[in-house]
């Protein structure tokens, strides 16, 4: 795939600075509102997108004076990384929020508690498996997950390298399902 070479452009000092980019990928995207004003910073792993500006409309109505929201649904990697070195830089944009609330699986939150970034988590959702979607009508006529290993059949998962979290948990799925190794 081709690229435009981003140009390095700004005036910040020398302090480390970890990078998240991928090439063709607007990652900008995944950071919602503005993170000088916010009173509340969330950060959730982009699996809990879809569900989390609802529940942050919720919580400001039944909250108002929380004032402005600022939340960020990347992978867990690149949040970690800010956390770790105290700011992420995406493009020419450095952010370096610091979240009042980290929603992630258990495993990314026992290493921020390990690391004294956290002192504890509880759990409040449990996953409860992983649905196949088809389109309307179920045109291939997907029936059971060995059908996905069909040549005419293609499957959609997050990406093993910069997703790598809920690529490991579809897969273990469908391991557990009994899928073909074709899949994986």
């Amino acid at each position: 795939m081709k690229t435009l070479n981003w140009p390095e452009e700004g005036v910040w000092d020398d302090a480390p600075v970890d990078t998240w980019s991928a090439p063709g990928s607007n990652r900008i995207l995944d950071f919602h509102g503005d993170p000088q004003a916010a009173q509340l910073v969330v950060f959730s792993d982009g699996n809990h997108h879809m569900a989390l500006m609802p529940s942050l409309r919720l919580f400001k109505e039944r909250f108002p004076q929380v004032g402005d929201i600022f939340y960020a649904t990347t992978p867990p990697g690149p949040i970690l990384r800010l956390l770790r070195h105290g700011r992420l830089k995406i493009g020419n944009f450095v952010l370096s929020a610091v979240p009042h609330l980290f929603v992630s699986p258990s495993h990314v939150l026992d290493t921020l508690v390990a690391e004294g970034r956290m002192t504890a988590h509880w759990p409040f959702m449990r996953n409860r498996g992983i649905a196949l979607l088809v389109p309307a009508g179920n045109p291939k006529g997907i029936n059971w997950v060995g059908d996905l290993a069909r040549a005419d059949v293609r499957l959609f998962l997050s990406h093993p390298k910069t997703e790598t979290v809920s690529y490991q948990g579809y897969v273990a799925a469908l391991k557990t399902l009994g899928a073909v190794r074709r899949l994986i």
